[in-house]
């Protein structure tokens, strides 16, 4: 597309034939005839990196401009540097011209919330692709199709990465697209100009204080991607406090509970009837203005419950049959990196999951310790620059929950590793004893698996299906799995 065509409701230059196939934000990843994107991030200003992007041979640079009334051009070696007024807010406009499908009428779910996005965005995938359907995600653990996941280091990814890959799962005949909304995706606009069919809210709890200072800032952002995006297909778990005074204001949503004093039947509701948890499966009895039946899975845990009738509210509101899901519903596997038990024989029972709030690392100990009635180590960490106040918080909850607790490092990316676990261990009221500091994550890992017994539960939480620890600006290469597997193999 022309460069001019690209930005013809935003500037114009008198450069005629630059063709531009591309957009990227990253200076190192420059591809042909491609637009560099120079963005103020919140860590990071994207032009300090505009001279790297045209030595590697970005034909044009678009970027942000702080004049307050105009859009202008300047030039770097002949090269257009454009500066546009409110550039995050358009950003998607831009990409979405350069990259839409001609064939873009198809569903695509937004989920969203604190705790849960990646399980149930994973879930409907696979329950997708059982009923023959050909589902593609933009994911935590990857993007792409199912089976064929392409790795990513973001929630939400980039604007600019949405709309291609959208682009390019239509192109490739995807038939459902879903997406993992996070408060940052929504906060820096980078959802815009996406047809969302349907969104779903899983729950809300503290994270991101960080960035969004406060609850109700992170609240209002979640809020917003719900309320201002003209989705009419809206499913709300209301369980969660915050969902059930939303599901108020929303006249269409539909309800999904576990308690029957909180259903309004005058709306399209799913109703859980009873819960039975067994060693290995859970069985759901419900009822929904679909229909009533029982579904055996097997996944653990009441989040997992939620989970799960969250995803199968969303596909009966798509008219997908009930009988057709709960005949494939027992093919339905964990998710990667989500309560992942790992059993050897005559070995401490390991558990790896992303638990890295206050909220997922609570929920996960208390299900271990309904399901077993072992002793629980806890390792975990917490990421550095990010939000400080839920260190203690995580401390307090590890303390009162496991048995032993080991803390260690979870990307603590540059700041001291001795001030994370400070604040993590303030509150703590163990007893020195039953809690060990090992900063060496794979160490605390051999620590735990050398000592613990073999009717012990080991909980590695944090980090769940990444593949790296962060320290500095780097990424090492580092896995939870490939420690305890490689610990297993030298037995």
């Amino acid at each position: 597309m022309n460069l001019n065509d690209l930005l013809s409701d935003f500037f114009y230059i008198k450069e005629q034939n630059i063709f531009i196939q591309n957009m990227c934000i990253n200076s190192k990843k420059i591809l042909n005839n491609c637009l560099f994107v120079a963005l103020k991030g919140h860590l990071i200003d994207g032009q300090d990196y505009i001279n790297d992007a045209i030595l590697n041979g970005a034909v044009a640079v678009l970027t942000y401009n702080t004049d307050r009334y105009n859009n202008y051009v300047t030039y770097i070696n002949l090269i257009p540097v454009i500066h546009i007024k409110n550039l995050q807010y358009h950003l998607s406009s831009i990409a979405h011209k350069l990259y839409k499908s001609k064939n873009s009428n198809i569903p695509i779910i937004g989920v969203t919330g604190t705790n849960g996005k990646t399980s149930v965005t994973n879930i409907l995938m696979q329950w997708l692709y059982l009923l023959k359907q050909n589902p593609t995600i933009c994911s935590t653990i990857g993007n792409g199709f199912y089976n064929s996941l392409e790795y990513t280091n973001n929630t939400t990814d980039s604007t600019i990465d949405i709309q291609y890959n959208i682009n390019k799962f239509i192109q490739k005949k995807s038939n459902v697209i879903i997406l993992e909304v996070s408060s940052h995706g929504i906060k820096q606009h980078r959802v815009r100009n996406i047809n969302f069919t349907t969104a779903i809210f899983t729950n809300l709890s503290r994270d991101h204080l960080d960035y969004h200072k406060d609850m109700r800032d992170y609240a209002n952002t979640k809020w917003s991607f719900i309320s201002q995006y003209s989705i009419n297909n809206v499913i709300m778990n209301i369980d969660d406090d915050i969902g059930l005074q939303w599901s108020k204001q929303l006249p269409n949503a539909i309800l999904v509970t576990t308690k029957q004093n909180l259903i309004n039947k005058q709306k399209k509701y799913f109703l859980v009837k009873n819960i039975n948890f067994k060693t290995d499966t859970t069985i759901i009895q419900f009822e929904t203005t679909w229909g009533a039946g029982k579904i055996s899975i097997n996944l653990l845990g009441y989040f997992n419950v939620i989970n799960i009738i969250l995803s199968l509210t969303t596909l009966l509101s798509l008219n997908y049959t009930l009988e057709d899901l709960l005949y494939t519903s027992y093919k339905l596997k964990p998710v990667y990196g989500r309560f992942n038990i790992i059993q050897k024989n005559n070995c401490p029972k390991i558990i790896i999951d992303y638990a890295h709030t206050p909220d997922a690392l609570k929920s996960i100990l208390q299900t271990i310790k309904f399901y077993y009635k072992s002793t629980i180590w806890c390792i975990f960490g917490c990421g550095g620059e990010r939000d400080q106040g839920k260190r203690s918080l995580m401390g307090i909850i590890a303390s009162s929950l496991a048995n032993y607790i080991i803390i260690t490092s979870d990307n603590p990316r540059n700041e001291n590793i001795n001030d994370i676990i400070k604040d993590i261990i303030q509150q703590c009221s163990f007893k020195k004893k039953y809690m060990s500091i090992i900063i060496d994550r794979k160490e605390a890992i051999q620590y735990a698996l050398t000592k613990a017994h073999k009717q012990d539960v080991i909980l590695i939480a944090g980090k769940g299906h990444e593949q790296y620890q962060i320290i500095g600006h780097k990424h090492y290469v580092y896995s939870d799995y490939d420690i305890v597997n490689d610990y297993y193999k030298q037995k």
